[in-house]
């Protein structure tokens, strides 16, 4: 059964007001069909080189495909989703969505104390008209683990396609991850994600994720610090052009005493784009000794430009520290002037300019390899701009 569209979210909802889902209004939801060789075939194209080191795995429209991937490692199973309980409310409505129409879950449970390099892609290749591509990732770091996970999501050029992400990711007490997310999609995709994030005590997560991709998109984060002394830096950046939307809600709750967030967002609205973060941090009553930190900046490179950030802090005790910024702000035409003095194109002296704005969250992405890779895929998207400062 198709979603009907009046249950679907609008810029009436609190979090949801800088989203854009006129588009979805008469998607179908239905899981689409298992992939057949053809679409196996036109996902394989998309796919860039594995890092090294790396356990690579892939699901095409929402199911794996074992001849784009390869073998499974320790602890990593395919599944029938089991019924997963998502709140009954409109933050979680596409959970729920994925919940119901997911036709496998790819489940990875880490080893005590082990360690695990692992990159998954998810590539929609088939039009929404025949259904949504609804990828369930479940992944669970054993205590003391050590989780290096890279995440990307693609489409195939020129197709409509939509896709609905559930992924929950849990870190035993002592356990790190180090995540990159890249969403890359077709300018003709819709992208919906549903993140929910456990981080038991004395867990370090460290989140980077770019958003380029897609004609809208949104990215919907639950993260719960649940033990105490855990940590999160979360870094991301959106860069949107034409008529792109790039929407964020990111929810941190922290339950425990000792947690810490550092959240840090970098947002381009070039052309007639609008991009936009809501970062919400929850601090619980007996929580104490928590610190939050927020970076949130966007930068208008287009007349019909929107950008929009929204730090929010819910404090319910005291012994606490809370600090946030948020900015908007157009290209500075004195540094820009002084480029051009120097010779430069004027398409060059911006894009440096834009470069430089984000230059810092992707040299927060932890994993050097990937760190490298994805800074010359961005700068190849800005003439002109080299991907100084990060390949090292």
């Amino acid at each position: 059964m198709s979603q009907s569209v009046s249950s679907l979210p609008s810029t009436r909802d609190e979090n949801w007001k800088y989203a854009s889902l006129r588009a979805l209004s008469n998607a179908r939801f239905d899981a689409l069909p298992t992939p057949d060789e053809g679409a196996i075939a036109r996902a394989a194209t998309l796919l860039t080189p594995r890092p090294d080191g790396f356990v690579r795995l892939v699901l095409v429209d929402g199911c794996f495909a074992p001849s784009l991937s390869d073998p499974l490692p320790r602890g990593a199973v395919r599944s029938n989703p089991s019924r997963i309980e998502t709140p009954d409310d409109v933050d979680h409505l596409f959970a729920t969505l994925n919940a119901r129409h997911a036709r496998e879950a790819l489940h990875v449970t880490t080893d005590r104390e082990a360690a695990l390099q692992l990159e998954i892609w998810c590539i929609s290749v088939s039009a929404q008209t025949d259904g949504a591509a609804h990828p369930l990732l479940r992944i669970e770091v054993g205590a003391g683990g050590q989780l290096d996970l890279v995440e990307r999501h693609a489409s195939a050029p020129d197709t409509p396609t939509l896709t609905n992400l559930a992924l929950y990711l849990t870190l035993a007490r002592d356990a790190q991850a180090r995540i990159v997310r890249t969403q890359a999609c077709d300018l003709r995709a819709q992208h919906q994600e549903t993140l929910q994030i456990d981080l038991q005590s004395g867990t370090r997560c460290e989140l980077v994720q770019i958003t380029d991709g897609a004609a809208h998109a949104r990215t919907t984060a639950f993260v719960r610090h649940i033990g105490r002394e855990s940590r999160l830096r979360w870094a991301s950046a959106a860069l949107g052009r034409g008529t792109q939307v790039q929407d964020a809600y990111v929810h941190v709750d922290h339950a425990a005493p000792g947690a810490r967030t550092e959240q840090f967002f970098r947002g381009i609205a070039n052309d007639r784009a609008r991009v936009a973060f809501n970062g919400h941090m929850k601090v619980a009553r007996g929580a104490t000794d928590c610190n939050s930190d927020q970076s949130l900046k966007c930068l208008l490179a287009g007349n019909d430009a929107e950008a929009d950030v929204r730090p929010q802090l819910e404090i319910h005790t005291d012994a606490v520290q809370a600090s946030h910024g948020a900015t908007v702000g157009k290209l500075d035409d004195t540094m820009k002037f002084y480029l051009l003095s120097r010779g430069l194109d004027p398409e060059v002296a911006e894009n440096l300019l834009k470069w430089a704005f984000i230059a810092d969250v992707i040299a927060r992405i932890p994993l050097p390899q990937i760190r490298t890779q994805l800074a010359r895929e961005v700068a190849s998207r800005m003439p002109g701009a080299p991907p100084f400062g990060v390949e090292s």
